[in-house]
């Protein structure tokens, strides 16, 4: 496995692109002067043999060698040894609604910013858990299986929109179906959904789904987000957020909490308006997911990784007193 230990020092080959727009301007530059105050033909007396090639070549090793320094400071490193970590945790799969009633505005700034927000608090709040992430709209697919990776976790659901699903609606079955599929068959007390919606359900199968996944020892919990009087529909035309246009009818979206709160009774979980303040949300899902029984979970990974940031040094070097002395020693050929 490979990986660049300091990625955030990438900015510095701007610095490259910098110098190489400098020595072309310079270059321009210097042939205008040239041509206005020297004919070409008087040029071929006047400059000494091999200048052009020796002006190359420098040019070429300042390059090298700011583009190794730059490359140096990311320390780029490959896995050394393979490590197994096991801990005793449970299984939960995040169900978010990314839906077009997500963006209503009924609750700042948008259901869907606050159903991050509350799915990242969650994800810092069950560090020992694996996690897995199912998105839904009219329909739901996988955007993460179960992993220990909350960092990818994090990644995925900062990045949740509603233009990653075509089929828009609110089918909150698909995503519950999906998410037991999820789960493997041989734990029957370690495993959870969290589904996060603001509960307009357009899945008749809904009530059976949870159900038949409560019976499987599936705990569901709930959280709903807007309000009782909802707030209009936003549409996206040519990448602008827009709420109304000529000849389209407006669509107002509400919070639906009867339909979250049968999904987890049959889940033997717990229903929670994010009304409420987000610490007790997550707290109160926090001490159920604890109350299942817990299973040892393991995974690989690396313990060290070996550096390399020396190796492109050195080369930066080897460029850099290229640059100073080589182009000289052939000028002088």
């Amino acid at each position: 496995m490979f990986r660049l230990e300091a990625p955030v020092w990438g900015w510095s080959f701007l610095l490259l692109v910098v110098v190489m727009a400098a020595l072309l301007w310079a270059g321009w530059r210097y042939r205008i002067r040239m041509r206005t105050f020297i004919s070409e033909a008087n040029q071929v007396y006047m400059i000494p043999p091999g200048r052009k090639k020796v002006d190359q070549l420098k040019n070429i090793f300042l390059l090298l060698a700011l583009f190794f320094f730059c490359l140096s400071l990311l320390n780029p490193q490959t896995a050394g040894k393979e490590e197994t970590v096991e801990h005793k945790g449970s299984d939960i799969i995040f169900a978010l609604d990314i839906s077009q009633s997500m963006l209503v505005s009924d609750i700042a700034p948008n259901r869907l910013a606050q159903a991050k927000r509350l799915a990242l608090s969650l994800l810092q709040a069950l560090p020992s858990e694996r996690i897995g992430l199912v998105f839904f709209a009219g329909s739901g697919f996988v955007q993460m299986p179960l992993s220990a990776d909350h960092q990818a976790a994090a990644i995925f659901i900062n990045n949740a929109h509603p233009d990653m699903v075509t089929n828009q609606g609110t089918a909150i079955g698909d995503a519950i179906e999906l998410s037991s599929s999820l789960f493997s068959e041989e734990d029957d007390r370690s495993k959870a959904i969290v589904i996060i919606s603001d509960g307009e359900d357009h899945d008749n199968r809904t009530s059976d789904l949870a159900k038949t996944a409560g019976k499987k020892g599936i705990l569901i919990c709930t959280v709903g987000l807007g309000t009782e009087s909802g707030g209009e529909v936003p549409f996206s035309q040519e990448g602008v957020q827009m709420y109304s246009e000529e000849n389209q009818e407006q669509v107002i979206s509400k919070f639906d909490p009867e339909s979250l709160r049968s999904i987890a009774k049959a889940g033997r979980g717990a229903f929670h308006h994010l009304q409420d303040d987000e610490n007790t949300v997550v707290k109160s899902i926090r001490s159920l997911i604890d109350q299942l029984e817990k299973k040892t979970i393991e995974w690989k990974r690396f313990a060290d990784y070996n550096s390399f940031f020396q190796y492109p040094l050195l080369l930066g070097i080897l460029a850099y007193v290229l640059f100073v002395i080589w182009p000289y020693r052939i000028a002088k050929k």
